[in-house]
């Protein structure tokens, strides 16, 4: 089973993952039972990690003629079982996801598109 290395867009802008990912092994594994162990295979081999980067554009500038935007770095972990390569993502706000296929292609991880029908049905609630 392979899989790239990590999606190379985050809803749209280019992300740097670094080269490597990180492993902390700590002896948790022998003192709990499978609080720790992937979600899909049940491993309990520590997890994989990476730190992302990207810049999104923020507010507009207080005093920029041209309503020009500063970009704002922003910070994505990704963690991966190494056994069977499941892969979440937590963003700088706490939101997570579970990377599949789709996140992998030339346009990289995108939020899914919401029909427009959902969004009536949405804004009816409020």
């Amino acid at each position: 089973m392979s899989r790239p290395g990590l999606p190379l867009f985050w809803d749209g802008y280019p992300i740097d993952w670094g080269r490597h990912w990180r492993s902390f092994r700590t002896s948790l594994s022998f003192h709990v039972d499978d609080f720790l162990a992937c979600h899909e295979c049940g491993s309990l081999t520590p997890t994989l990690h990476k730190v992302g980067v990207f810049f999104s554009k923020g507010k507009r500038l207080r005093h920029s003629p041209l309503g020009r935007h500063k970009a704002r770095p922003r910070r994505l972990f990704a963690s991966r079982c190494p056994d069977c390569l499941h892969t979440t993502v937590l963003d700088w706000r706490g939101q997570g996801w579970t990377l599949g296929p789709e996140d992998y292609g030339d346009r990289g991880s995108r939020a899914p598109e919401v029909p427009e029908t959902a969004q009536v049905e949405q804004a009816a609630l409020f």
